[in-house]
């Protein structure tokens, strides 16, 4: 079986942080960057697990500091 594209961590990464950090739904940012929601979806999970992301619910709260 072959396998579907690879991404590197930084193309992952910067993905990630557009719904997380930057407010673009799931849908949007996958249509955007021509990956399906589900894929982007387990991007979001990895990063929130290994810590290089906020965990659910907080980002939000973070942006609010900084412009507050």
């Amino acid at each position: 079986m072959a396998k579907g594209k690879r991404y590197d961590k930084e193309f992952r990464l910067g993905a990630a942080r557009l719904v997380v950090e930057q407010g673009y739904s799931q849908a949007e940012a996958a249509r955007r960057l021509g990956v399906t929601a589900t894929t982007l979806k387990s991007w979001i999970e990895q990063f929130r697990k290994s810590g290089e992301l906020p965990p659910a619910g907080n980002a939000v709260n973070e942006m609010q500091e900084v412009f507050t």
